[in-house]
């Protein structure tokens, strides 16, 4: 019986993980599968379960950490990168843009008293929501 549980199991969360991509069902496969195999072999249901558990428990924990690692992305690969000011960049008026790697950007001064004209170029500081962070480049 316990054999239908356990297939059940990883079918379900195929079905929801192919639904979703997001793996929020992928952690249970692996301990479902170990289970379904002990079930199989006719090794009691209650070390079935206590399989299950601990191999999901460490299956999620080892996918979290993978997951967690910090890759670098296309906003972060701008930072310390120039700029060309192509719209007077004024904090106080909330308004700026500037060129970099081929894309326009809005763009802030990290100094807001700052103003950054057309033709200047910036160093790119951070990057907070769409927004360059940057200072004018030392020529």
């Amino acid at each position: 019986m316990m054999t239908y549980v356990w297939a059940s199991v990883i079918v379900s969360a195929l079905l929801l993980e192919g639904v979703t991509l997001a793996l929020v069902a992928v952690w249970v496969i692996p301990g479902a599968s170990v289970a379904l195999i002990m079930s199989l072999c006719s090794i009691p249901m209650p070390w079935q379960i206590v399989a299950f558990a601990a191999i999901t428990v460490v299956t999620m924990i080892l996918g979290f950490k993978i997951r967690r690692k910090k890759t670098k992305t296309n906003v972060d690969s701008v930072i310390g990168k120039t700029v060309l000011i192509t719209e007077e960049v004024n904090n106080i008026e909330g308004r700026g843009a500037g060129k970099v790697g081929g894309l326009v950007w809005t763009v802030r001064a990290k100094d807001p008293g700052e103003t950054l004209v057309p033709g200047d170029l910036a160093v790119v500081l951070s990057v907070e929501g769409v927004k360059l962070i940057c200072r004018k480049k030392n020529s």
